[in-house]
């Protein structure tokens, strides 16, 4: 199933609330197992920068994500 969202947004500090809530899988390669997975978020790069993505389900700090907030 493909789902092309084309109206408003969500505003980027709820982001990582709303995949957490919606049990979004954020890994790279949709590598959660377990029944509540049923989504992945394909287009990762569509949130890049946004800060509190630490709370996803899958989220993994790239040396990318590191550099951008300055966190490690």
């Amino acid at each position: 199933m493909e789902y092309n969202h084309t109206g408003p947004g969500i505003r980027a500090a709820v982001a990582g609330y709303v995949l957490r809530r919606w049990n979004v899988d954020y890994s790279e390669d949709h590598s959660l197992d377990g029944p509540e997975y049923h989504l992945w978020l394909k287009n990762r790069q569509a949130l890049y920068g946004v800060e509190n993505l630490v709370i996803a389900p899958g989220y993994q700090a790239t040396a990318d994500t590191k550099s951008y907030t300055g966190k490690e």
